[in-house]
């Protein structure tokens, strides 16, 4: 019963989560291995129905013709599928929400008043290091100042790789948890009009680190604007 129970409560968040507009992609990450799934979910279903049938045959010794065959397999299905329900309500809720939970830690809000940021936007896009025509002043609150599930906004850096780490490494100053690899998943990080890959930023980096003038330069705005 538990595994059924489980099963059910799995494809009940599944259309919570759908009903609610999550992302196709980010379903199919929770609940991959979806044929396995499904077959599981089949063969329970399957085994239901003939408990059905073994109760009402066997145990009450009964004599059905077609359509009362048919209405006993539709009635007991509903109330096998209520009782399963009813035992799965919990572990539904308390998945749902994990998987809200889970959403929201992708976040990249950082604790900032908004004219600090807005200083930072202004510094950087003055200096051309932002793409002022794909990314505006509430892009660049949006992204770090609210959850992204309510709002599309990107931030277009317009920078060498190895410069893009270094100011995003300056991020994490206010956000420990700002990791390079939580921007590349979030997709709102974009490098001259494509999303960040980590490990390419990280490797370039050490490759070629940006030079003392430009280190300088981003020091520089971060005490300018007291951070």
């Amino acid at each position: 019963m538990d595994r059924i129970t489980d099963l059910f409560s799995d494809y009940l968040v599944k259309f919570s989560l759908w009903k609610n507009g999550i992302s196709t992609k980010f379903s199919n990450q929770i609940f991959s291995g979806k044929n396995e799934r499904l077959n599981r979910f089949r063969a329970s279903f399957l085994l239901v129905v003939s408990l059905n049938i073994f109760i009402y045959l066997v145990i009450f010794n009964k004599d059905l013709n077609t359509i009362g065959l048919v209405l006993m397999l539709i009635s007991t299905t509903i109330f096998w599928l209520l009782c399963v329900y009813s035992i799965s309500k919990e572990k539904w809720k308390k998945k749902l929400y994990r998987k809200h939970e889970e959403k929201e830690n992708e976040d990249l809000i950082i604790d900032l008043n908004q004219t600090i940021f807005t200083n930072i936007y202004t510094e950087l896009s003055n200096s051309g290091y932002i793409y002022k025509e794909n990314t505006t002043l509430k892009d660049f609150l949006n992204v770090f100042t609210t959850s992204l599930q309510r709002h599309e906004s990107k931030i277009d850096f317009n920078l060498t790789q190895p410069k893009l780490k270094y100011v995003l490494d300056k991020f994490k100053i206010w956000n420990k948890n700002l990791s390079l690899a939580k921007l590349q998943r979030s997709g709102r990080i974009l490098h001259k009009g494509k999303p960040i890959i980590a490990r390419t930023l990280s490797q370039k980096f050490y490759d070629n680190p940006p030079c003392q003038n430009f280190t300088d330069e981003i020091d520089s705005i971060c005490k300018k604007i007291g951070v």
